[in-house]
């Protein structure tokens, strides 16, 4: 949440109300500590960071150069009523950051949370203050595919929809509300690029939009209570022409699979997402983005997820119609 870490930011206003000249862009400066830590079911090792907002002497938040992330915290996972306490490592930044100085994370080994049942977080940086969240772990044996389509195309003849539709065991109503679902199917192919075979992935829209006489995908939202979701073929085949747009080389495109994976997450995560994808469209001025925020003591996510994922295969004549190869 990057705006919840440079909490000083200097703020964007855009009006046409009125000019008012004492007008102040940087709010009151209150520190807050920011633990984020989003559980795994599908893993054996779970990862959290804490960090400080900060405050700078002027109106950019970018000259700021001490590290906002902490180290040397106790942080711990409690779950089925015993706490366990979670380690602290350094990870390597990416080349282009501010900081010069690895991130510190933490992390708790060979801890796996996916029976269902309640987990919370507590974090202690210091001068009497406790961050804390919980919520329930999530268990991939309560979820399954049902009459889900395997191959692409769906059928002999073009213009079908693929379909992929999945259901719970013991399925509660209470419970549901709860969890939500991100679906989405991925092209997986490779490209010879200088006589490298380099792996690529590309994201299928639902179906395709027209708008001003350009056709725009549709891609499956976030939601609960849903159970399926539907592909149309021209949106299949509109990804299968783009990957090779202004290439006459076909034949350097190797078509691997398509793999439908589900995400599915618990309500904290879910919130924060559909949060921050409101404000991820190039048309978008990000002068009031919103935080979620559900750690007590301060700000940040305690979420939990896990995957349940079911390969496509596209046939063979399809991807020759395209003039690809398959893999």
């Amino acid at each position: 949440m990057k705006k919840s870490i440079l909490a000083s930011a200097l703020l964007l206003l855009i009006t046409s109300v009125s000019c008012d000249d004492s007008f102040e862009p940087k709010a009151d400066f209150s520190e807050k500590y920011i633990l984020n830590c989003i559980i795994n079911g599908d893993s054996t090792t779970q990862y959290a960071t804490i960090s400080k907002s900060f405050d700078v002497a002027g109106y950019d938040p970018y000259t700021n150069q001490n590290d906002p992330f902490l180290k040397n915290m106790y942080l711990e996972l409690i779950y089925k009523r015993k706490a366990y306490r979670m380690k602290d490592t350094l990870i390597s930044r990416l080349g282009d950051s501010r900081y010069t100085q690895p991130i510190p994370v933490y992390y708790l080994p060979n801890f796996t949370p996916n029976d269902g049942t309640e987990i919370k977080i507590r974090a202690y940086p210091g001068q009497g203050k406790i961050l804390s969240a919980s919520t329930n772990a999530l268990n991939p044996n309560n979820f399954y595919f049902s009459t889900s389509n395997r191959t692409i195309p769906t059928g002999n003849a073009y213009g079908s929809t693929l379909k992929f539709t999945w259901k719970e065991f013991y399925p509660d109503q209470n419970l549901n509300q709860e969890i939500f679902f991100a679906p989405e199917l991925i092209l997986v192919y490779y490209k010879v690029e200088n006589g490298v075979e380099k792996r690529h992935q590309v994201e299928f829209p639902m179906y395709l939009l027209n708008q001003e006489g350009k056709d725009i995908g549709v891609y499956p939202p976030i939601a609960n209570r849903v159970n399926t979701v539907g592909f149309e073929q021209p949106a299949v085949d509109s990804i299968m022409r783009s990957i090779s747009t202004g290439d006459p080389n076909k034949s350097n495109y190797i078509i691997d699979k398509a793999y439908f994976r589900l995400l599915i997450m618990d309500k904290y995560l879910a919130t924060y997402y559909s949060a921050q994808q409101t404000f991820l469209d190039e048309f978008s001025v990000r002068i009031n983005q919103p935080d979620f925020t559900n750690i007590e003591g301060g700000l940040g996510i305690f979420g939990t997820y896990i995957t349940k994922k079911v390969t496509v295969e596209l046939e063979s004549y399809y991807v020759d119609s395209f003039g690809y190869r398959k893999k």
